[in-house]
C-alpha cells in the first residue's frame, strides 16, 4: 500500500495490494530489471480509520509513547524543549499526537507520538529523556495502546466536573 501511494499515489486496500506486493518479491527473487509487468489492483474498500491502522504501521517515521510528567504549569513545555531538541542538528522535532486527562495533583500521564529519522534516532531520543529523568513507556509495538490506549491517556480521572474537549486540525485551512 505504501509502495503504490509513493510510486503512484493511488491508496488500494490490503487486498488489491496483494498482487503488488507478490509482483515486487517476484522481481526481487527472480532479479528482473528488463520485463514489463502488468498487476491488477482491484477493491476500494478503503476509509480512513483503515487507512491510519495501515499507516500506523507502516511508518516508521514515528515514536509512540507514554510519558510522566509532574503536574504543574510549563512542565509540558519543557517536555517540548526537551523532546523538541533531542537530536544532533539542533533542529525542531515534530509532536504528532498528543493525549492528556488529568489523573492527580502531581503527574500528568500523556500519550504522544513524535517523528523520528530513524529506529536508532528513536532509542536516542527515549535515552536522553530517560537521563533527564522522564518516565517513559515504549508504546511502538503496543497494538492495544495503538487501537485504543490513545485515547485514554492520563486514565481514570478524579474530577467530579470533568470537561471534555476535542480539537480536529483540517488538513486545509
Amino acid at each position: 500500500i505504501k509502495d503504490a501511494y509513493y510510486d503512484t499515489r493511488t491508496i488500494m486496500e490490503p487486498a488489491g495490494a496483494l498482487g503488488m506486493a507478490g509482483a515486487a518479491k517476484y522481481i526481487r527473487e527472480k532479479n528482473i530489471s528488463a520485463w514489463n509487468i502488468a498487476v491488477i489492483c482491484s477493491g476500494a474498500n478503503m476509509d480512513f480509520n483503515q487507512l491510519r491502522y495501515i499507516s500506523d504501521r507502516a511508518e516508521s517515521t514515528e515514536k509512540m509513547v507514554s510519558i510522566r510528567i509532574p503536574e504543574h504549569p510549563g512542565a509540558f513545555k519543557q517536555l517540548y524543549y526537551d523532546l523538541a531538541y533531542c537530536n544532533v542538528k539542533n533542529t525542531p522535532r515534530s509532536i504528532t499526537e498528543f493525549s492528556y486527562r488529568f489523573s492527580d495533583d502531581e503527574h500528568a500521564f500523556i500519550v504522544l507520538s513524535f517523528g523520528v529519522s530513524d529506529t536508532e534516532d528513536a532509542n536516542t531520543v527515549l535515552k536522553l529523556l530517560r537521563i533527564k529523568g522522564y518516565s517513559i513507556d515504549d508504546l511502538g509495538d503496543n497494538e492495544m495502546a495503538k487501537l485504543h490506549g490513545r485515547y485514554l491517556g492520563g486514565g481514570r480521572a478524579s474530577l467530579d466536573n470533568e470537561i471534555l474537549y476535542r480539537f480536529e486540525f483540517p488538513e486545509r485551512p
